[in-house]
């Protein structure tokens, strides 16, 4: 089956699988504070019926109630194939992880792997990877450039690649090929060679979702078969 790939980058900006667990990060710099969630509905917190986008940060006041992604086209029997987010007791139209092939999707492996699809990560900390790994490999180098556990298992658990025997793309989230001897990187993604995670703004979530894992419970509509890359 062919299926999209769409790329989604959101920048918080201002003026001066059935979701049985929801997993969520908050993106709380500049002058914005933005509760994330991969339940299909962005910008509202579902675990304590809060309203989820704050600007001005600590003023109370949130400029936006929720936000989904809608997708919908027709096949060639006039069929309408549609996707809206979700919401829990409500269901769902997207999940977790890559497209991929059918029946990978109830494997034990697949459903470990990415229950949690969500990764958060700052610039500064891969800042400080990069001058640690650097300085690692200086004779003369005696300075720390400290890197918290929790951006250490990120940057060593970012889904670079997926695994194309089951059906997925071999490069699904950008990230820096540190150039070995010859100049150049080895295409491979190797946190103990250097490489590192490439986003975009001071802090990001990246979250990897598609239609076509479990049938559309939010709308009961059809797949399109979509997968999703989605950057705050």
């Amino acid at each position: 089956m062919k299926h999209a790939i769409l790329f989604i980058f959101i920048s918080l900006l201002t003026l001066s699988k059935s979701h049985a667990q929801i997993n969520s990060s908050t993106i709380d710099h500049n002058n914005v504070s933005a509760h994330i969630s991969d339940v299909g509905t962005y910008f509202f917190d579902y675990s304590d019926q809060n309203l989820g986008y704050e600007v001005p940060k600590g003023s109370g006041r949130h400029t936006i109630h929720s936000t989904q992604f809608w997708f919908a086209g027709k096949n060639s029997s006039n069929e309408i194939h549609f996707v809206q987010g979700g919401a829990p007791s409500q269901g769902s139209d997207v999940f977790n992880g890559p497209i991929s092939q059918s029946g990978t999707y109830n494997t034990t492996e697949y459903q470990n792997k990415w229950e949690n699809s969500m990764w958060s990560i700052c610039q500064s900390e891969i800042d400080n990877y990069k001058l640690a790994f650097e300085c690692n490999q200086d004779p003369n180098c005696n300075e720390e450039y400290p890197v918290s556990n929790e951006a250490l298992n990120t940057i060593y658990n970012w889904p670079a690649h997926g695994d194309p025997t089951d059906g997925q793309s071999f490069y699904l989230v950008p990230f820096y090929d540190y150039p070995s001897e010859g100049g150049s990187g080895d295409g491979i993604y190797d946190p103990a060679q250097g490489d590192h995670p490439i986003i975009k703004g001071c802090c990001a979530t990246y979250i990897i979702q598609n239609d076509a894992a479990e049938t559309h419970s939010y709308t009961d509509t059809d797949s399109l078969g979509v997968e999703l890359h989605i950057m705050f």
